[in-house]
C-alpha cells in the first residue's frame, strides 16, 4: 500500500511539473515579439547537463539578442506537450540538440525545417547511431562540435559546419593567477567514465608530488561514484579536496582559487575522439592556466607556451604542470592570454554568432559547407 501511494505521489508530482514547465514555456513565447524569425530548440537534457546548458539554453538566450524569437522546450516535456508548443508557436526552424532524447527523432517534426547539433561522439554507440544518422539526413544543416564529429555527420548531410562549444564569461573579474596558491585540478562531469584520463591524472599527481608541494582538487564528485574510484584519488600523496558536481556558471565561480587545470585526452578511449573544449571552458573563464593534450581540437586554439601548454607525452605533462605550479609569473602570462583568447573565440556569444549565420542561411535557402571559425 505504501509503495502504491508513493508511486501515485511521484506520478502526480511529475505530471504537475511537466505542466508547469509547459506553462513557463508558453509564457516565454508570449513575452517575445511576434515579428521576429521563430526558432524552437529541443535540448537533449536539463540545464544540469553541460552540453544542453551551453549549446541549447545559453545559445537560445544569445540568439534572442541577435534578433530571434526563441523557445527552448524543457527536455522533461512529453511528446504531446512538445508538439502542442510547436503547433502554437509555428516556428520557422527547429534546432535539435543531440539525439540522446527519445523524442529528438526527426520524424516527429517532419513538416518543419530542421537543424541538428551534435557535440559528442555518441555515434560510436550503435544504439544511438541510427537516431543520429536520421537527424543528420532529415536536417537542412548540421552543426558539429569538432572536426571529428563533422567528418561523421558529413556521411549523412553535405552541409556540416563546425562550431565549438562556448563558455560563459565570469560574472566578476577573476583573481590574479599569480597570487593563487599552487592548486591543481581535473574537472570532469563524469570522471569514472574516463578511466584512462583518470589513470594519467593520478600518475601525474604522484610524480609531481616527488618534488613539488601543491593541493589537488577533483571536481564533479557525485554520490553515485564507485567508492573505490574515489578512494584511489584520496590516497594520493598530496592534500586532496573533492568538489561536488555543479552547473557551468557555478563551476566557473568556484575555480577562482585554482592555479592549473588539466585536460588529458587519451585517444585510445574511442569516445574521447569527439571531445573538444568542454572541460577547459571553466578553466579559461576563471583564468586558470591550462595543460592539455596536443590532440584533436586543442592545437586549433592553444598556442604552446603562449595561452596554454600542449603535452605530447607523460614527461611533457610533468614538466609543463610543474612550471605552472611553481612559476607565478609564467602562470599569470599564460592564464591572461588564455582568458583573452577565450573571450574572443570561445564564449557562448561567439558560438551564437556562428549559429545565427547558419540558421539564417537555412531560413533563406542558402547552403554552405564552410567551417565556422
Amino acid at each position: 500500500m505504501r509503495t502504491s501511494i508513493a508511486l501515485m505521489s511521484y506520478t502526480w508530482k511529475q505530471y504537475v511539473g511537466h505542466r508547469a514547465r509547459e506553462m513557463m514555456t508558453h509564457a516565454s513565447r508570449w513575452s517575445q515579439r511576434r515579428s521576429l524569425p521563430r526558432l524552437v530548440i529541443l535540448p537533449c537534457g536539463g540545464r544540469s547537463l553541460g552540453s544542453s546548458d551551453l549549446r541549447a539554453w545559453r545559445i537560445g538566450g544569445e540568439l534572442r539578442r541577435l534578433g530571434w524569437r526563441v523557445t527552448v522546450v524543457p527536455a522533461q516535456c512529453e511528446l504531446e506537450q512538445r508538439l502542442r508548443i510547436i503547433r502554437w508557436e509555428k516556428p520557422d526552424l527547429i534546432l535539435i540538440q543531440k539525439g540522446r532524447h527519445p523524442y529528438n527523432w526527426p520524424h516527429h517534426y517532419s513538416n518543419k525545417l530542421l537543424v541538428f547539433d551534435l557535440d559528442d561522439a555518441d555515434f560510436l554507440d550503435d544504439r544511438q547511431a541510427k537516431q543520429l544518422a536520421a537527424c543528420c539526413t532529415a536536417s537542412s544543416a548540421v552543426i558539429a562540435g569538432s572536426r571529428y564529429i563533422a567528418e561523421w555527420c558529413s556521411r549523412y548531410n553535405p552541409n556540416v559546419t563546425v562550431v565549438w562549444t562556448g563558455g560563459l564569461m565570469p560574472a566578476h573579474p577573476p583573481t590574479s593567477p599569480a597570487g593563487r596558491r599552487p592548486v591543481l585540478t581535473w574537472a570532469s562531469s563524469d570522471a569514472p567514465g574516463y578511466p584512462a584520463d583518470a589513470d594519467l591524472v593520478r600518475s601525474l599527481v604522484r610524480k609531481l608530488a616527488e618534488s613539488t608541494a601543491f593541493e589537488f582538487r577533483l571536481y564533479g564528485a557525485r554520490r553515485s561514484w564507485d567508492p573505490q574510484f574515489l578512494q584511489q584519488f584520496m590516497e594520493l600523496p598530496v592534500p586532496v579536496v573533492t568538489v561536488p558536481f555543479m552547473r557551468h556558471d557555478r563551476l566557473v565561480r568556484s575555480m577562482s582559487e585554482v592555479a592549473v587545470g588539466l585536460n588529458p585526452i587519451p585517444l585510445e578511449f574511442g569516445y574521447n575522439l569527439g571531445k573538444s573544449f568542454g572541460k577547459v571552458l571553466p578553466y579559461l573563464a576563471a583564468k586558470v592556466a591550462v595543460v592539455a593534450s596536443n590532440a584533436l581540437e586543442m592545437p586549433q586554439f592553444f598556442r604552446h607556451g603562449e595561452n596554454g601548454f600542449l603535452a605530447d607525452g607523460f614527461d611533457d605533462w610533468v614538466e609543463c604542470t610543474r612550471k605552472l605550479l611553481t612559476d607565478p609569473g609564467l602562470r599569470e602570462r599564460i592564464a591572461e592570454n588564455g582568458f583573452g583568447d577565450f573571450r574572443d573565440r570561445l564564449t557562448t556569444a561567439s558560438a551564437a554568432r556562428k549559429i545565427d549565420r547558419i540558421l539564417r542561411e537555412v531560413l533563406h535557402g542558402v547552403t554552405s559547407t564552410a567551417s565556422a571559425r
